[in-house]
Formats: C-alpha cells, sequence, structure tokens
C-alpha cells in the first residue's frame, strides 16, 4: 500500500472526553482503540473531514506501530499524522486522520477498518470506519421544520425545497442532468402549489413542468421519467396542505386542452430549460 502524504502538523490535545471503548475479546489483542468504532460523512468532493481517534497500549511495548487502511477505505485518506510511532503502555497516542471524497469514489456508505501493525505483526484490532459520501452539497434533513409551512425550507437558497433536493440527490446520485432536470421539475411544482388558486398561474407552471418533462423523457427514456416524475411528485405532496393545494392546482387545469410536443423535439426542451427559457427558478 501507498501511503499518504501528510499535509498536517503534529496532533494537538483533544478536548473533551473520549468515548470508552471496551477491550476486545480476542485475548490475543492487547491494545484499544478509542473510540471503538468511527462513523463520518463526507459532502462533496475533495472537502476535507478531520477525525481524530487514540489507541493505547495494555502491556508490552512496541517501536515502530503503523496505522494501516482495509483497501475499501484507503482511497479516502488524504493524511495520517503520525503514521509511524512507538507505543508504550498506558501512553495512549492520538492519531488525526484527514478524509475526503474524490469523483471516482461510490456515493453512500463504505465501510472499513483501521488497524495498528508492526511489520506483519498485528498490535490492535480493527477498528470500524464507516464513511457515508455525497459528492454534491446538501442541506441538511428539514425534519419536521421542512413539512411546517407550504414552502418548506430552504436553506441553502437555490429555489429548490430541502427535501426534494435530497430526495432528488439519493435517486439519482450518478446522474447530473437527470437531478438538475429534477430539481427544474420541482420549482415548478411548487409554484404550482403556491399559486393554485390562479387559473392563469396553473397554465403557465403546467406549461413549464411540460417542457422539463419532455426534456426528461429524452434523458431517462419515457418508463423512466415517469417514475422519476411520479415519485417526485409523491414527495412534493408529503402534508395535507400541499396535498390541498394540489387537488385545487389540478382543478384550474379542466377544460384546458395541452397539446404534446413529438418525441423528436424532446431534446429541444432540454435546450431551452438548460438556457433558461421557462422562466425564472426561484
Amino acid at each position: 500500500m501507498t501511503w499518504p502524504a501528510s499535509s498536517t502538523v503534529w496532533i494537538t490535545a483533544v478536548a473533551g472526553a473520549c468515548v470508552s471503548a471496551a477491550l476486545f475479546a480476542n485475548p490475543t489483542q492487547f491494545a484499544q482503540w478509542d473510540p471503538s468504532r468511527v462513523e463520518v460523512s463526507l459532502i462533496g468532493v475533495d472537502r476535507v473531514s478531520e477525525i481524530t481517534v487514540r489507541v493505547r497500549l495494555n502491556r508490552g511495548s512496541f517501536p515502530r506501530a503503523e496505522i494501516k487502511f482495509s483497501d475499501a477505505i484507503a482511497p479516502y485518506v488524504q493524511a495520517v499524522e503520525p503514521s509511524r510511532f512507538h507505543l508504550l503502555p498506558g501512553r495512549p497516542v492520538e492519531v488525526k486522520l484527514e478524509l475526503a471524497g474524490q469523483p471516482d469514489l461510490p456515493f453512500g456508505i463504505t465501510t472499513g477498518e483501521i488497524w495498528l501493525g508492526n511489520g506483519r505483526r498485528a498490535v490492535a484490532g480493527e477498528l470500524p470506519l464507516e464513511i457515508d459520501f455525497v459528492p454534491f452539497e446538501l442541506p441538511p434533513d428539514p425534519g419536521p421544520e421542512g413539512a411546517a409551512t407550504l414552502d418548506g425550507t430552504d436553506r441553502d437558497g437555490d429555489g429548490v425545497r430541502d427535501d426534494l433536493q435530497r430526495w432528488i440527490a439519493f435517486n439519482y446520485p450518478e446522474d447530473p442532468a437527470a437531478r438538475a432536470e429534477l430539481s427544474q421539475y420541482s420549482v415548478f411544482l411548487q409554484a404550482a402549489l403556491r399559486g393554485a388558486s390562479s387559473v392563469e398561474d396553473a397554465l403557465l407552471n403546467t406549461t413549464q413542468l411540460d417542457l422539463v418533462d419532455d426534456c426528461l423523457h429524452h434523458l431517462l427514456g419515457f418508463d423512466a421519467a415517469v417514475r422519476a416524475t411520479d415519485g417526485l411528485i409523491v414527495q412534493a405532496l408529503n402534508t395535507t396542505e400541499r396535498g390541498s393545494a394540489y387537488i385545487e392546482y389540478d382543478a384550474n387545469l379542466g377544460g384546458q386542452v395541452f397539446v404534446a410536443r413529438p418525441p423528436d423535439t424532446w431534446g429541444d426542451d432540454c435546450q431551452a430549460v438548460t438556457a433558461g427559457q421557462v422562466g425564472d427558478l426561484r
């Protein structure tokens, strides 16, 4: 394994108490990690997250102890300090790790281990490490606050409701074009709920939704696009207030005629959406 180059200085003391770690069940293991398990979220590419762990030797002495990583988590490791050290009983060593996601790493949760070794000899048992990697920025889960009003929350100010932004990201993590168009769809759908009492607004928002819908058909194929928009609509209408607004919006479309565009023009609709010709996203 190639060790990552360290770009950090020597570790400073960690404030506060560490989580207690239980001794390993295997009697041949006589060192322990603190904490006994690590979970870390990495949001965005190349955005470094720092964690600190402590390893303690219960008996014996090991010079030139080394921090090692399982293959699954090694690509996330940007720096480790110190990577080699002398471990003495009763004198714990704090190890600082810098982790970051890369464009070619898998979306979602990756599990692996950190362990301590001396050459080929294992000193400490495995420290489980769980990495939850999202390669793009997302707002936090809005929770009940996101369902308290018709418009919900939009913490990052991008015009997309936070819960819908997260639904899109987690359902289409590897398709940026689909995420972009579904984000547009969610904006126009929310505008339809907001202007549900107006026939004029209902017609305008439906025209915009149809353009994005055609673009999604072009990108994903007809059946996959229908599944995408149906799923997004279900998420969008997740409160009684929103469901009632949609019923009112839909009622205002009664008696209206909408002309379907031929499939060979759906790609043109994508260009219109990308160029912002379907209206203000906010």
